[in-house]
């Protein structure tokens, strides 16, 4: 087993401060353009390589991007196993392209990617209502592969996902709706002051998840 180390060039290039979010955000509009040379899988290390089982040859490899950006991708080096066994950089590049392919495998299956690990089955989920808030739970595994000494070894957990059927946005603003009515006439200050308490209430310390 091998993998293909390429770096890449954008032209005009990021500014020389740029940090890692800078080069996702730069890289990240053009997924498809490196798909369709680099193939479905592949990693991108938020400076300037990607690393992908696809070997596109030794050749420099320039197109334009939307925008009138100017990429070019060529090969660094090659990486095996044999090296992931002695380097942990090189472990860790082989297990995260491992658990790419893994969790495309169970989209194409059914699943559901909810953040980077968790899957759930395409499923209803069970709906409760517990304080004027609806609630759905969802059966999920959350599943990663990693290296071990005998080999690659598939770790799966059962987990439960809960989910407010609602916006943090939709409750606040019901919430202060509510309040300008209970004190309809009083000053704006006011409102403010007692809708900040009530969202700070009800939901500092909670879990939000902010795309789904």
């Amino acid at each position: 087993a091998r993998l293909i180390k390429y770096r890449v060039d954008f032209q005009p290039p990021p500014p020389e401060n740029a940090t890692a979010y800078d080069n996702l955000a730069l890289f990240r509009p053009h997924q498809a353009h490196f798909r369709d040379i680099l193939g479905p899988y592949f990693s991108f290390d938020r400076s300037c390589l990607i690393i992908s089982p696809r070997d596109i040859g030794d050749e420099e490899k320039t197109s334009v991007l939307e925008g009138g950006q100017t990429c070019k991708i060529r090969k660094v080096e090659t990486i095996t196993l044999e090296q992931a066994r002695r380097d942990e950089s090189v472990e860790n590049a082989f297990k995260q392209m491992v658990n790419i392919i893994f969790k495309s495998l169970l989209v194409r299956n059914g699943y559901t990617r909810f953040d980077r690990i968790l899957m759930e089955r395409k499923a209803e989920p069970r709906q409760f209502f517990d304080r004027g808030v609806n609630i759905n739970l969802f059966n999920a595994y959350a599943a990663t592969v990693f290296l071990g000494n005998s080999g690659p070894l598939l770790q799966v957990d059962s987990l439960t996902k809960i989910v407010q059927t609602r916006s943090v946005r939709d409750l606040m603003d019901e919430w202060e709706d509510d309040l300008r009515r209970r004190y309809r006439g009083a000053p704006e200050e006011e409102l403010e002051r007692r809708t900040a308490e009530l969202c700070h209430e009800n939901l500092a310390g909670k879990c939000v998840q902010t795309r789904y």
